[in-house]
C-alpha cells in the first residue's frame, strides 16, 4: 500500500506563545492524554485548572498550517 500522505518537516512546524484564548484547548489536551490514567491510577479525573485559572504563561502551541495539533508546558525550577 502506498502511503500518499504528506510528509511533515520541521519547517511545517510552529511554535508559538500560548495566549488566553488557547486555555480551552490546553485543558481539552490534558484531558484528552491524561484522564485514562489518572483514572486508572486514582479512580477518577479531575483537571489540574479551570479555564478561569489557567496559568498560559508556560505553554506553547504546536501548529502546522495553522491548525493546533499540541502543546508544550515547561517549568523552570530552581537549583537544576
Amino acid at each position: 500500500m502506498i502511503d500518499d500522505r504528506r510528509r511533515i518537516s520541521p519547517q511545517d512546524i510552529l511554535l508559538r506563545q500560548a495566549v488566553r484564548a488557547d486555555a480551552p484547548v490546553i485543558l481539552w489536551l490534558e484531558e484528552a492524554g491524561m484522564k485514562k490514567y489518572a483514572t486508572a491510577i486514582w479512580g477518577s479525573w479531575r483537571p489540574s485548572a479551570t479555564v478561569e485559572e489557567i496559568d498560559v504563561s508556560n505553554h506553547q502551541m504546536v501548529e502546522i498550517e495553522g491548525q493546533t495539533i499540541g502543546c508544550i508546558a515547561t517549568t523552570r525550577l530552581r537549583n537544576c
